[in-house]
C-alpha cells in the first residue's frame, strides 16, 4: 500500500492518473511529430554536412554533455550549432531518433540470415581421400595432405559484410551515447547488439573487426565507484568476449587468424578467460581422478568384506556339519545308557574373537531327552556356533 508520498511521486497528476495511458499515447504521437517538424526547433546538430534541427528541452534533459555544449557561454551555444566528430550521419540520426521516440531503427532489415552450410558462402574442406587416409607417415606426405586439405575456414566477402552491416550500427550507437552520455541509449544499444549477434549468420570475420571497435570506443571502469556502479550489470564489452567464447573455435581457425591484430583488452580477457577455463578443468579433472580412485577403494574394501564375510559363513556352516554328523553317530546316552534322543536348548548369546575380529553368535546345547531331570550334576556337551562341540558342567 502507497503512502501518500509515494503516491505523488508516481502519480504527479493526482486524480487524473486514470488518464495516464491516453497521455502517453499522445506524449509519443507528439515526440514523433516533432522530430519530423522544423517548427520551434531552436538547435542543430551537424556531421558530415548533414544537419539535424532539433529542441533544446528534448535533448538538454537527456544528455548532460549536450546541455553544457549548447549553453551560451560556449561558440556553438551561440550560434546554436553543434558540430559532430567522430561518427557518421547515420549514427547521429539515430541517437536523435532515440532522443525523440526512445527506439531507433537501421533502415533496412535488422538481420542477414545467412545459411552456414551454402557451400558458396563458406568454403569446407573436402572429404578426406584415401590417400590421405592411408599416408605413409613421412613428413613430405603429411605438407602435401595439409596444402591439399588445408584444416582452416574460408569464408567469403559478402557474408562478412553482411555481419558487419548487421552488428557495427548498434557499435556505433552505444559508442555516440558513451561519448554523449545518454545511458538508456546506451543500454538500448548494448541489448540489441546482443540479440543481433545471436541471430545473425556468424562470421569470423566480421566479428573480430567489429569486436575490436567496440573495445575501442568502450573503456573499462577505472576507479571502485565505476566498478561498484557496474557490478552485476552486462556490458558491452562482455557480451563481445561471451561471444568471441562461444565461437572461440571457428575464430581461430581462420586462415589469416595469425595476421589478425586483436585490441590489446580484448585479447588479454580472452587470454585470461582461457587460463581460468584450464585451471578450472584441471582442478575438475583432478577432483573427478579423486572420486573415482576413491570410489575405486570403496568397491575394493566392499569385495574384501564380502568375501571375509562369505569366509566366515562357509566355515560355520563346515562346523555346523560336523555337528550335525556327530549327533548322528551317537547311539546311547552316555549317563544313563538310554537310547540318544536329544534336544537342544535354547540359543545364548555370546559374543567371541576369531581371526582378531568380534563375532556375534548363538551357542547352543545338546542333551538327552531321558536324564534332564536327575539331581546329580552331569557333563554334558555344548555346541558351540563358532568353534564346535565342547564339555561343561551342567545340572539337570
Amino acid at each position: 500500500m502507497l503512502n501518500e508520498e509515494e503516491r505523488k511521486e508516481l502519480y504527479p497528476l493526482g486524480e487524473f492518473r486514470h488518464s495516464y495511458p491516453r497521455l502517453i499515447r499522445r506524449l509519443a504521437e507528439a515526440m514523433t511529430a516533432m522530430m519530423a517538424d522544423r517548427d520551434y526547433t531552436d538547435l542543430t546538430l551537424e556531421c558530415d554536412g548533414e544537419k539535424f534541427p532539433v529542441h533544446k528541452l528534448v535533448l538538454c534533459t537527456q544528455s548532460e554533455v549536450l546541455k553544457a555544449a549548447s549553453e551560451e557561454r560556449w561558440k556553438e551555444g551561440k550560434e546554436g550549432v553543434i558540430h559532430i566528430e567522430g561518427f557518421d550521419s547515420l549514427t547521429v540520426r539515430r541517437m536523435v531518433e532515440f532522443l525523440y521516440t526512445g527506439d531507433y531503427g537501421q533502415g533496412k532489415p535488422d538481420y542477414v540470415h545467412v545459411d552456414p552450410h551454402n557451400r558458396e558462402m563458406y568454403d569446407w574442406d573436402e572429404p578426406f581421400s584415401e590417400e590421405e587416409e592411408n599416408y605413409s607417415g613421412d613428413s613430405e606426405d603429411v605438407d602435401t595432405l595439409h596444402s591439399k586439405y588445408p584444416r582452416t575456414l574460408t569464408e567469403s566477402e559478402e557474408m562478412k559484410h553482411d555481419f558487419i552491416n548487421a552488428v557495427e550500427p548498434h557499435i556505433c550507437v552505444h559508442a555516440i551515447a558513451d561519448y554523449y552520455m545518454i545511458d538508456d541509449l546506451k543500454d538500448l544499444a548494448k541489448n540489441k547488439a546482443k540479440v543481433t549477434l545471436e541471430k545473425q549468420g556468424w562470421s569470423s570475420r566480421g566479428f573480430l573487426e567489429v569486436a575490436n571497435y567496440a573495445f575501442e570506443t568502450t573503456m573499462p571502469p577505472k576507479t571502485p565507484e565505476e566498478e561498484r556502479q557496474y557490478y552485476g550489470k552486462e556490458i558491452l564489452r562482455d557480451v563481445i568476449v561471451r561471444v568471441a567464447l562461444e565461437h572461440l573455435n571457428d575464430i581461430t581457425l581462420l586462415e589469416d587468424f595469425d595476421k589478425w591484430e586483436l585490441h590489446p583488452q580484448f585479447a588479454v580477457i580472452l587470454l585470461r578467460n582461457q587460463a581460468a577455463k584450464y585451471k578450472s578443468d584441471r582442478e575438475e579433472w583432478a577432483q573427478e581422478k579423486k572420486d573415482r580412485e576413491k570410489e575405486g577403494w570403496n568397491q575394493i574394501n566392499s569385495w574384501c568384506k564380502l568375501m571375509n564375510d562369505l569366509d566366515i559363513e562357509r566355515r560355520r556352516n563346515s562346523r555346523m556339519k560336523r555337528c550335525i554328523d556327530a549327533i548322528r553317530e551317537l547311539k546311547t546316552c552316555r549317563n544313563c545308557n538310554c537310547t540318544f534322543n536329544a534336544t537342544v536348548h535354547s540359543p545364548r548369546h555370546e559374543t567371541v574373537t576369531l581371526d582378531g575380529e568380534e563375532h556375534h553368535i548363538e551357542k547352543y546345547v545338546v542333551r538327552c531327552k531321558e536324564c534332564l531331570n536327575t539331581k546329580h550334576p552331569r557333563r554334558n556337551r555344548g555346541w558351540n556356533t563358532a568353534s564346535g562341540w565342547g564339555e561343561q558342567a551342567t545340572r539337570g
